[in-house]
């Protein structure tokens, strides 16, 4: 008799019921795993696209294809000229900011760098004549579009720029070191300039390669002050002195004090970075598909560190900017780190961006000052006896020092009866000590050190073969 259906079901191993079981347990398993994945990536694709619907409302980009520069003809375009000025460098010439040797950033200088700087001058007037002709535009645009993925767009030509930077400064010092301020003057509004195109193109390595071209403009432009003020007699200028015409002093301090233009440039920076998060997340959320939705879902906390970061920009003083950072999320906790991993790996330290905006923001106050002084003290023979008495003809206004919390102004004194200087309370809003106390040699450009002033007046060093006095230096 055969065997019956029943009977073979009591014949299997009871480990094939089981197996069955799983096997059911698991097909409904993937289902459920479906679509809950189908269900999660709905919803982080629609706060996606709500993200990126409200940043296009507030007139903000949001995808690569927002970023696409206005047209602009090459004729008209200041990048054109700077990428042919660039071209235009003689590379077998050094300038005393290329070469390896460390000269002391203070007049009087050796006769090496005299040597070294004339050799550049003369090399690099071709570069120097189309720079100068790039001042004629104010917009610069370097490329037409930015094509998705951004995290792949480079820009092999920045060290080109880097180095017509550095020829435009050591031309303005040497300009001036030879008595011709008038001409000084006009390559540290050349170097200015460059310095403002190239951080029209938005990228984070554009933008420091600018911060660090203002700095090094900041620093000629602040060595340069002292010499205006100073007697023809007193200058030391191998050629008669051609002073700096009024007009053009004052077109450089207004220049100096325009914070928005600074300001302006650095948000589209961040903007910028913020469309490049999108982007990438755009990406890695098609290839981890898996995990995409988390991706995705992380980007409205990344935007909003941006939008921080903007807002920060606008405060008057680093207190308040700091604590807007700190409370925006822009400081992150090692917690965060874990917990928020998108944030972590691709949103840059926004937060040392703006503190670097702010040190920026305070150099080109504290220059305009010293420019505004030496004025001053070229017209009247003296030193102004407080910063208010270059207000109006030689100031807008008295600049504010955005380290204080009281939005006080910043400070001018005459150290040792001979040393002016204009000072800011620092990052720490306290003046630990005497501003002039740890640095006997002058001092024109950013220090490490809590608090922070350059000098108004040229150091004039001891003879070599007679000890210091025992007084201190000389300032005239």
């Amino acid at each position: 008799m055969p065997p019956t259906a029943s009977t073979i079901q009591r014949q299997l191993p009871p480990r094939h019921w089981w197996l069955r079981r799983c096997g059911f347990v698991a097909v409904l398993a993937a289902i459920a795993i479906a679509a809950l994945r189908f269900t999660w990536g709905h919803r982080a694709q629609r706060e996606f696209d709500r993200t990126v619907a409200d940043l296009r409302l507030a007139g903000r980009p949001a995808l690569p294809v927002d970023l696409a520069p206005a047209a602009l003809a090459d004729e008209q375009n200041a990048a054109t000229y700077y990428v042919r000025a660039a071209a235009a460098l003689n590379r077998d010439v050094d300038s005393p900011s290329t070469s390896s040797i460390t000269f002391k950033p203070f007049p009087p200088y050796p006769q090496q760098w005299w040597e070294m700087s004339a050799k550049s001058f003369n090399a690099q007037q071709p570069a120097l004549q189309i720079a100068r002709h790039a001042r004629s535009y104010q917009r610069a645009v370097w490329r037409k579009s930015y094509p998705s993925p951004l995290i792949n767009l480079t820009w092999p030509a920045l060290s080109q720029q880097r180095s017509l930077g550095n020829a435009l400064v050591d031309a303005a010092l040497y300009q001036h070191m030879l008595g011709n301020d008038a001409g000084a003057l006009e390559l540290a509004l050349d170097s200015l300039h460059h310095a403002d195109a190239i951080e029209q193109e938005p990228l984070m390595t554009a933008h420091m390669t600018a911060v660090s071209a203002h700095g090094s403009a900041m620093t000629a432009i602040a060595t340069i002050a002292p010499g205006i003020g100073l007697p023809d007699e007193q200058r030391d200028a191998p050629l008669p002195v051609t002073p700096a015409p009024a007009d053009r002093i004052k077109s450089l301090i207004a220049l100096l004090l325009d914070d928005d233009r600074q300001n302006l440039r650095c948000t589209a920076m961040l903007y910028y970075e913020r469309v490049l998060l999108m982007d990438t997340v755009t990406h890695a959320a098609t290839r981890a598909r898996l995990l995409g939705p988390a991706f995705k879902f992380d980007v409205a906390d990344c935007v909003s560190v941006y939008d921080t970061a903007a807002s920060a920009l606008e405060d008057a003083t680093w207190g308040k900017a700091a604590q807007r950072l700190s409370n925006g999320g822009a400081n992150q906790t090692a917690s965060e780190r874990l917990s928020r991993v998108m944030r972590f790996a691709l949103v840059p330290p926004v937060s040392r961006v703006v503190q670097t905006e702010f040190r920026l923001t305070l150099l080109r106050r504290m220059t305009a000052v010293s420019l505004a002084a030496n004025w001053y003290r070229r017209d009247t023979g003296n030193w102004p006896e407080n910063l208010d008495a270059l207000v109006p003809a030689y100031l807008p206004a008295v600049p504010v020092d955005p380290y204080d919390p009281a939005h006080a102004a910043l400070g001018y004194k005459i150290v040792d009866g001979n040393r002016p200087i204009v000072y800011s309370v620092g990052e720490n809003a306290a003046l630990d000590a005497e501003p002039t106390a740890f640095w006997p040699q002058p001092v024109y450009s950013w220090e490490n050190s809590s608090d922070q002033f350059i000098d108004l007046s040229r150091f004039i060093a001891p003879p070599a073969t007679q000890p210091a006095p025992s007084e201190g230096p000389v300032y005239r």
